[in-house]
């Protein structure tokens, strides 16, 4: 489960992220701040970029509201932590039962899996997207990707949206050799952090 163990925890950690960010603000003028911060803090900080996630940080401060319920924005501090566990283990599930490749070969079989989904935010995340940069992880099974959507960001203005997909891709290019080394007790503190910044009470 060690692997599974990492992804899920730097999930958890990067929707933490995206939930203290939007409660400093989610006004238009903050949306390109927020997600130029989010950026930075997964490449810097985390030493991982999330696609998936990020896909949800553009739809919050995008100002698509529907999504911050993802992030538990409304719900009860002693039910912030199950929502995000819970949105983490969802992308995941998505992400891992979608990548038939992966699957076969772990799996050493054919496998052809589907995901089946009534949560249409979720569904969302994965539906419609304008770039993708996909990198064999090789051994340990990591698929690394940058996604953004239809630009139905009513925050974010395409001019800023291109400049943005830009920058991503040259991370990507001035990262593609880097191996991401999963440093479980820097992210287990973030975590921790992170979770006193946004009130989430210990359990």
């Amino acid at each position: 489960m060690a692997p599974v163990n990492q992804i899920l925890k730097n999930s958890y950690c990067t929707l933490l992220k995206i939930r203290s960010l939007a409660t400093k603000g989610l006004s238009k003028n903050m949306a390109e701040h927020n997600l130029n911060i989010l950026v930075d803090w997964m490449t810097t900080e985390l030493d991982i970029f999330r696609g998936a996630e990020y896909k949800l940080g553009m739809n919050i401060f995008g100002g698509n509201t529907e999504f911050r319920k993802m992030i538990g924005l409304d719900s009860k501090p002693t039910d912030v932590k199950k929502k995000l566990k819970g949105t983490a283990w969802d992308m995941f599930h998505c992400k891992f039962t979608a990548n038939s490749f992966r699957l076969s070969e772990i799996l050493q079989r054919s496998l052809y899996p589907f995901f089946l989904t009534s949560d249409s935010n979720l569904f969302k995340i994965f539906q419609n997207f304008s770039l993708e940069i996909v990198k064999d992880g090789g051994e340990d099974f990591v698929t690394s990707f940058v996604m953004t959507s239809d630009f139905l960001f009513p925050h974010l203005d395409k001019s800023f949206l291109e400049k943005n997909n830009k920058k991503l891709f040259d991370l990507f290019v001035e990262r593609r050799n880097q191996q991401h080394v999963f440093n479980e007790e820097k992210v287990d503190k973030m975590i921790l952090e992170l979770e006193i910044e946004n009130s989430v009470p210990n359990s």
